[in-house]
């Protein structure tokens, strides 16, 4: 019940009243009912605009605004983000798709190195998005033969955020450096160590 409460909490405030209603009323504690609707009225104020209908970029941010605070919908986190962040990243791993399996050189390994500086900056709005919530690190890693830009992010995503390397990511990380030809991947996965 802990993990379904933040999400129907977030989505339906109208809901909220109900759902702590009855808590409080099955709990009985006189404390509880007034925390209880004390943290109802302080979260449908923040989620009211979700409640109302589809979520559309525009009520995530107006036209006219090219940032502003996001609320991660599956941690509740906050953070900037900027329009474009999502499709910026998915642009850069693209062209690193391409780079990293191409044979290194100078200049390869300069425009190499010019993506990835762009996408270690996005990292913290990529999270604060939860697009590592909703596509987890382990699928970013899952598919590095094919899409080593997409692993190359999981793994800045991992240098960012080091208390999110799992064991089973490491075992993963290791797999993946075991297999992998491209340096690029392997000396980024030697940082988290």
């Amino acid at each position: 019940m802990a993990l379904l409460i933040p999400v129907y909490m977030l989505y339906f405030p109208v809901g909220q009243l109900q759902l702590f209603h009855y808590i409080a009323l099955n709990k009985g504690d006189l404390m509880f009912k007034y925390i209880s609707v004390l943290f109802v009225l302080l979260i449908s104020t923040a989620s009211i605009t979700f409640a109302e209908g589809a979520i559309t970029p525009e009520k995530l941010l107006p036209a006219g605004v090219d940032s502003g605070e996001i609320v991660n919908p599956y941690t509740g986190e906050k953070g900037q983000a900027r329009k474009g962040t999502v499709g910026a990243t998915i642009n850069n791993i693209v062209v690193l798709n391409k780079l990293l399996q191409e044979k290194p050189t100078a200049s390869t390994d300069k425009k190499i190195d010019e993506h990835a500086q762009a996408i270690m900056k996005l990292i913290p709005s990529l999270k604060v998005i939860a697009l590592f919530d909703f596509f987890t690190v382990e699928e970013w890693l899952g598919n590095h033969d094919k899409q080593p830009g997409r692993a190359l992010v999981a793994i800045f995503y991992l240098q960012k955020y080091p208390n999110e390397i799992t064991p089973e990511i490491k075992t993963q990380l290791k797999q993946v450096e075991n297999e992998t030809n491209i340096q690029k991947l392997k000396a980024e996965i030697k940082k988290l160590s």
